[in-house]
């Protein structure tokens, strides 16, 4: 037994297998590690944009009006200056300052926040923010699909959504 049955697969995983992807485990997930090869798939990343299947990172929505305090608390990045609509990156931090993991912070609205953090560390990290924060602070994993992309044409490429659509188009 390799332990590699128990692997979990993202919302996407058979829609990579259609598309040729090598898997390999990460996370304790199957993910994609290359389509076309190192070579191209850098090329894309710096000549265009390249997308990342992210479902399987941690998606926490931190809301209410003592958000932005509860997330000052418990992160080694400042969070009353994050405007509206940017990301940074922090840790998640334990009562003495040690880490617990890193993640990225956006702020969605002035008391809306979206954490990313990582795959292995997902449910442990919910519990101790839940765990710290006021009662009224609301905090969620809305779970779902999410995708990430890199490169020099992201932005006009998100604007249109038409690559990430036809890409990763919902089985149904």
């Amino acid at each position: 037994m390799t332990g590699q049955e128990d692997l979990n697969q993202t919302p996407l995983y058979e829609r990579h297998l259609e598309l040729g992807a090598r898997m390999a485990p990460f996370g304790g997930y199957w993910m994609p590690i290359q389509y076309a090869g190192i070579l191209k798939e850098h090329a894309a990343a710096r000549e265009a944009v390249a997308l990342f299947d992210t479902c399987h990172m941690g998606e926490f929505h931190v809301t209410g009006d003592s958000a932005e305090n509860d997330l000052e608390q418990l992160l080694s990045c400042a969070v009353a200056t994050l405007a509206t609509g940017r990301c940074r990156y922090g840790l998640l931090c334990n009562e003495a300052g040690g880490v617990l993991d890193d993640l990225l912070i956006y702020r969605v609205e002035s008391d809306a926040f979206m954490l990313v953090v990582n795959a292995g560390t997902k449910q442990r990290d919910l519990d101790w923010i839940v765990s710290r924060c006021s009662t009224e602070t609301v905090v969620e994993d809305p779970g779902g699909y999410m995708c990430s992309t890199s490169g020099v044409k992201t932005t006009s490429t998100r604007r249109s959504e038409s690559a990430a659509k036809s890409a990763f188009r919902s089985r149904g």
